[in-house]
């Protein structure tokens, strides 16, 4: 309650001025916020864009190097198949089309690769130069030959797939479809290719052996196969030039000599394959040259994409940038524009008011517009006339100086009013300009839905769009508040206003403990007609909680006052009715009042400090210097003295310790804190009260080995009637002591600290500050 009455003091405090400032502040974030998303958005897109862009020259420079190398595995297929007497010159000057390819991509590794990659395929790129480092020495055994076919094969193979792999690697960064599809494409294509360039390989051995050597005339009719499919799965993805392209190579002289060819070598005649490994190596390669523009197509197709979406990229940035700039220098305008239209009418309202009260009342309130802030100042205008009028009248009649006098004081409370208006007025704008934490709803004769604010929305667990123009008890989907205010807004149109109280809506998986309270008030137009009702819901949960805590606040009391009122009217009953009553048993009954008298009294002192302290007053201090030692030895002597079930120990300095405390109040602070560590202790148990003096401060703590409290118990212990033991069976008490002692503490400017854990005991550390010593001979 306390820290809702700060904030509400510094929400008071701060001027409109400075609102609307913070509002405007924090709008402008807002703004500024989601339009650097955006733009992070786009440059990420456009880093994305020349990621793709590297990737297509690597995907270019591959398919290169891949090329080259199929046509190095073909030869030196038919070169081991012939025993070096085939493909000897071509070989050589093959070597050297694959190198010129290889240094390209090596340079480009050198010159383009370092930070433009992504991480993802490093790894591609590393077995890429491994790979390519080997091809020297495998060269050398294929000219010596020191090496077999397979062998030859498998590298160049194992050395293409790793390069068609890095080519791969460009599906994995595009978001754009239409590039994803044709780098699917693309890859579908080369992968392809690359049992074209086996075929090739395998037909240029088998022809340079004379025959298909084991297993692989089988491995020759799978390669066709998986051709036709490949292709036929490339021809469904890629545009229609594209496929056209390709259809033309299919169609091509070579793509058919390269058919019959086939035929003969999976059905030799008698007389052999009828034809050699060159022509077959040169008849395929055509082929596949053929093949390689259709990938060259399809290259330049991804570039192409790839500038394009460069360029809207970079479009859509500068776009980007232009809106942010115009919208947020729009928004600086139009919220500079409303600030100067409500502050400045504000500042005229209040110097207006204060050359009012300063007696100047020819001063001219120039304001224009008819909001409320011109209705206000037209209503003082007029005021301020009708005073001048009344004044006038009263001078110009003449009369005695006791009516003058009546007259002048009638004007200045009206003046007066005027002001207490016009503060009123300025105070009301205030809160009308800060945020509405009440639900309100207008709803017409009907009870349809015209107007709901979100605080409402929250309350009834409906959506002001979803529900606009609906029944209410339409629109509200929990059945008891649908009830309630159906019944409500029914009994409202008879009465002038209506009131009740509700639970907020539930949901499946949650309940709602807030308690709310409707006011309902009936709209009328200018002829007296209803126009609707107007619905004001206002949280009330913690008032209810206080009324019950109040009211178990006043069943412990009577509860409490009863019990001392009951032992002093028995034992009183007693000593009137018993006549022959020994002299000791009516000093017994005797204390056994006065003992029950003071318990009275100091509930009736407690109910009256609290009393005090939720009327605004602070407790009256009769402050003086002493040594708090004394205070602290006179309370534990009396304490100890009634003190039977339990140890207590004490650690008090032997050097004075002197500060400025109201002795009284501090010895009834000592008095709850010990009496508290008594009764929550058990039987035996040790309390030990120890005291620190320094230059400073003066501490005192008191520990028990009682039940102790959970984190939850100590945070609210300061709270009024709290207690942290409600049973019936629960030790008695009203709640308040620990409440008063914490206002004592803070009238001495000193501070009340708890420690406590359940089974563990509690510590109480009291700290007061010490006046400053004055140097000797000062």
């Amino acid at each position: 309650m306390n820290r809702q009455s700060n904030g509400s003091d510094i929400m008071r405090n701060i001027t409109i001025r400075h609102k609307l400032l913070i509002l405007i502040t924090l709008l402008t974030i807002v703004l500024v916020y989601f339009g650097t998303r955006e733009l992070q958005t786009k440059t990420a897109l456009n880093r994305e864009v020349a990621t793709l862009r590297v990737l297509i020259e690597l995907q270019s420079l591959a398919g290169l190097v891949i090329h080259e190398l199929q046509r190095e595995r073909g030869m030196s297929s038919g070169y081991l198949g012939a025993r070096g007497v085939l493909f000897t010159e071509q070989l050589a000057l093959q070597h050297a089309r694959t190198d010129r390819q290889r240094a390209q991509l090596a340079h480009w590794f050198m010159e383009v690769y370092p930070g433009a990659i992504p991480s993802e395929i490093d790894e591609h790129l590393e077995q890429i130069r491994e790979k390519i480092i080997g091809l020297e020495d495998i060269r050398a055994k294929v000219l010596a030959l020191e090496t077999n076919v397979d062998t030859v094969v498998q590298y160049y193979s194992q050395l293409i797939e790793i390069l068609i792999q890095a080519s791969y690697s460009f599906n994995g960064f595009s978001s754009d479809a239409r590039l994803a599809l044709l780098g699917r494409a693309y890859s579908v294509f080369l992968s392809t290719k690359e049992l074209a360039g086996l075929e090739r390989a395998l037909g240029s051995n088998a022809l340079a052996e004379g025959r298909f050597l084991p297993g692989r005339k089988t491995h020759f009719t799978t390669l066709i196969e998986q051709q036709k499919y490949g292709f036929a799965l490339f021809l469904s993805m890629v545009p229609e030039d594209a496929r056209r392209l390709y259809l033309e190579t299919e169609q091509s002289p070579a793509a058919l000599a390269v058919d019959a060819l086939r035929a003969q070598l999976l059905n030799p005649s008698v007389h052999g394959m009828g034809f050699s490994p060159l022509r077959w190596f040169d008849i395929i390669t055509d082929k596949i040259d053929h093949l390689q523009r259709v990938e060259l197509e399809l290259s330049v197709k991804m570039d192409e994409r790839v500038c394009k979406l460069q360029e809207e990229t970079q479009a859509a940035l500068k776009q980007l940038w232009t809106l942010l700039a115009a919208a947020l220098f729009a928004y600086l305008l139009l919220t500079l524009t409303i600030f100067r239209s409500i502050v400045r009418p504000l500042s005229l309202l209040v110097d207006y008011a204060r050359d009012i009260s300063a007696g100047r009342l020819d001063r001219k309130l120039n304001l224009q517009g008819q909001d409320e802030i011109g209705q206000l100042g037209e209503a003082m205008q007029q005021l301020v006339a009708d005073l001048q009028t009344n004044i006038q009248k009263a001078e110009s009649r003449g009369q005695e100086a006791h009516r003058l006098s009546e007259a002048r004081l009638e004007a200045a409370r009206q003046l007066e009013t005027a002001l207490a208006l016009a503060e009123d007025a300025r105070d009301n704008l205030s809160a009308i300009l800060a945020s509405v934490n009440d639900g309100i709803v207008v709803t017409d004769r009907e009870n349809r839905i015209l107007l709901m604010n979100r605080a409402a929305e929250e309350v009834l667990g409906v959506e002001y769009e979803k529900v606009r123009n609906q029944p209410i008890h339409y629109a509200i989907q929990d059945g008891t508040l649908r009830d309630s205010f159906k019944n409500c807004l029914v009994k409202a149109q008879r009465l002038a206003s209506y009131t009740f109280d509700f639970s907020c809506a539930q949901s499946e998986h949650s309940t709602c403990e807030q308690v709310f309270q409707a006011r309902t008030s009936v709209n009328h137009d200018t002829q007296g007609n209803q126009t609707g009702i107007v619905t004001i819901i206002q949280d009330v949960t913690r008032e209810r909680a206080l009324d019950q805590i109040k009211n178990d606040f006043i069943s412990t009391a009577a509860h409490e006052l009863r019990t001392p009122l009951t032992s002093i009217q028995g034992f009183s009953e007693i000593l009137l009715a018993r006549k022959h009553l020994s002299e000791a048993e009516r000093k017994e009954f005797l204390i056994y009042i006065n003992d029950q008298a003071v318990l009275l009294g100091r509930l009736i002192s407690d109910l009256m400090d609290i009393s005090r302290i939720e009327s605004g007053l602070s407790f009256s201090l009769n402050k003086k210097e002493q040594d708090l030692r004394q205070l602290l030895r006179q309370k534990l002597k009396a304490f100890r003295a009634g003190l039977s079930r339990h140890e207590l120990s004490a650690a008090i300095p032997d050097e004075p310790c002197i500060t400025s405390v109201d002795g009284d109040k501090f010895l009834q602070v000592l008095e709850n804190i010990l009496s508290n560590a008594s009764k929550y202790s058990p039987d035996g148990g040790t309390i030990h009260v120890a005291m620190q003096c320094s230059e400073t401060e003066v501490a005192i703590t008191v520990t028990d080995q009682g039940l102790g409290m959970t984190p939850e118990q100590v945070s609210r212990i300061f709270e009024k009637f709290y207690r942290a033991d409600t049973s019936d069976s629960g030790i008695p008490g009203t709640g308040l002591g620990m409440g008063i002692a914490k206002h004592i503490m803070d009238a001495h400017d000193g501070e009340i600290h708890i420690q406590s854990e359940i089974g563990q005991g509690t510590t109480v550390r009291l700290t007061l500050p010490r006046p400053k010593q004055r140097k000797k001979g000062s």
